[in-house]
């Protein structure tokens, strides 16, 4: 009998240190994510499921977190984040941005809006003072999503520890040959990109000796040479409308 009460508390451990069962996000992703648009329509008619699955992500306790590997912490803190923002959106849908749901004094990236470990914390102390913080993975900037069309796109599944570096890798070769906000003119020799290099550029350049060497490996323009450094950078603008299904992509 010892013996079994030991197989099934090693079973139930390596289960717990696998991290959180994201399978009711990716579901809801699947079923309202098209071509990086959202049914914000359809998602706040039938908002249940991701109302529990946030309320069970939220409750996670911090100790249960440290126990899974850094890839199963990060995904999770990935989907929170993702999911916060969807809950966040048609909390206050309609709305043309999400900035609309800010106000004078706060914007809605300061809002206690997100449940993380027991307490009620905001979307920018999630992203910064703890995935920026404690994880050195600038290719972040590519899944988390706030919302936006200028923003990458969001993907159509969760993110899950045992996948994560080929879903961060394709999230940022999917981001940068986006033509409207990453884009090389050869003849100028100029290197186009988004507001989020310039923003976050320190992320980028503590893992790369600059943004133009960062992002060569993904671009995947013809004759793309591997070191752009000869490339003058410039930034696009950055649309803050809604990513919305209903309205469409402009």
């Amino acid at each position: 009998m010892n013996s079994l009460l030991l197989s099934v508390a090693a079973v139930l451990s390596n289960f717990a240190a696998s991290g959180m069962d994201h399978t009711p996000l990716d579901a809801l992703l699947k079923a309202y994510v098209s071509d990086s648009l959202v049914d914000y329509n359809g998602l706040k008619e039938n908002r249940a499921a991701l109302d529990r699955y946030l309320e069970e992500a939220g409750n996670i306790t911090l100790p249960t977190f440290q126990g899974w590997s850094q890839n199963d912490q990060l995904a999770f803190l990935i989907n929170v984040y993702n999911a916060s923002t969807l809950q966040l959106i048609i909390d206050g849908y309609p709305v043309d941005s999400i900035k609309s749901l800010g106000s004078f004094i706060s914007s809605p990236w300061d809002k206690k809006s997100v449940l993380l470990f027991g307490k009620k914390v905001s979307l920018d102390t999630l992203e910064h003072k703890i995935i920026r913080k404690n994880y050195a993975e600038p290719r972040i900037h590519f899944a988390l999503v706030c919302a936006a069309l200028g923003c990458p796109s969001l993907r159509g599944e969760a993110y899950l520890g045992d996948a994560l570096d080929a879903q961060l890798d394709d999230q940022t070769r999917s981001f940068l040959n986006t033509p409207e906000k990453n884009r090389l003119d050869r003849e100028k020799k100029v290197l186009w990109l988004s507001p989020i290099f310039k923003w976050y550029r320190s992320d980028f350049e503590a893992t790369s000796n600059s943004l133009n060497a960062f992002v060569a490996p993904y671009m995947d323009a013809p004759d793309t040479a591997k070191n752009l450094e000869g490339f003058e950078l410039s930034f696009t603008d950055y649309d803050w409308a809604l990513n919305d299904q209903a309205k469409g992509s402009k």
